[in-house]
């Protein structure tokens, strides 16, 4: 360790540090550090990366990083997008969007295949920094050939991250499509995060082809989804 990282670590983390040692009281020093908010720890932390082996000690340092690093932080991370842990993968790209570290799409595009939608969401989401233009071309390539809880997730990274006009007519295209009743749930979930009070008439007229010709059960839900909404802004 050097003497710069020693001298602004705290003694708990250090001591925590030293040796093999326990790998949970190296999780409980970070979490410490993450909810007293000390930044001072993340010249430490990024030193004593390179050395640790644990996914769980890995990913909360991630974590760390994330909450008080700077943009210049997250080269530390990189390495951690392709580690065999999916937490700590997840937890890596995460980070690096909270950094505002920008990442273009061939040195994501492994990641962003995976099976796990935590790190598929995260990916995407860490895209949009610096290519948010085709979020939307890149979920809607993803989402017919991706598993339901797969797509579950692309749905909420569109609501997030994805830029109009083509958001909302590319969720409703989706919606069109979704016979799973989980995904169906979640694709209207996200139409209620962006969808402006008073909705357009392409957007409602849309909405009306669907559930004409959709199945009883899909139907119903989109009902219930839009009484819902009604009454929701009937109330504002």
């Amino acid at each position: 360790m050097s003497e710069t990282s020693r001298a602004t670590c705290p003694a708990r983390l250090e001591s925590a540090f030293a040796g093999t040692g326990d790998y949970m009281a190296r999780v409980d020093a970070l979490i410490e550090a993450i909810r007293d908010q000390d930044r001072s720890i993340v010249v430490f932390v990024r030193e004593a990366l390179k050395d640790e082996t644990h996914p769980h000690v890995l990913a909360t340092m991630a974590s760390v990083i994330g909450q008080l690093g700077k943009t210049q932080d997250a080269t530390e991370l990189v390495p951690l997008f392709h580690h065999e842990d999916t937490r700590v993968v997840a937890n890596a790209l995460d980070a690096a969007r909270r950094l505002a570290f920008e990442v273009d799409l061939f040195s994501l595009s492994v990641v962003m295949d995976h099976d796990d939608p935590r790190i598929t969401a995260n990916a995407i989401a860490l895209l949009a920094v610096s290519e948010a233009g085709i979020v939307c071309n890149v979920i809607e390539k993803r989402f017919e050939i991706s598993a339901p809880r797969q797509r579950c997730s692309l749905a909420h990274v569109l609501a997030v991250h994805g830029l109009e006009p083509g958001r909302t007519r590319l969720m409703l295209q989706l919606l069109e499509g979704e016979n799973q009743p989980l995904v169906i749930q979640s694709l209207l979930e996200s139409l209620s995060k962006i969808a402006d009070a008073k909705l357009s008439a392409e957007f409602s007229q849309y909405l009306d082809n669907i559930l004409a010709n959709a199945g009883e059960s899909k139907a119903e839900l989109i009902r219930r989804w839009s009484n819902e909404r009604e009454r929701r802004i009937g109330n504002e």
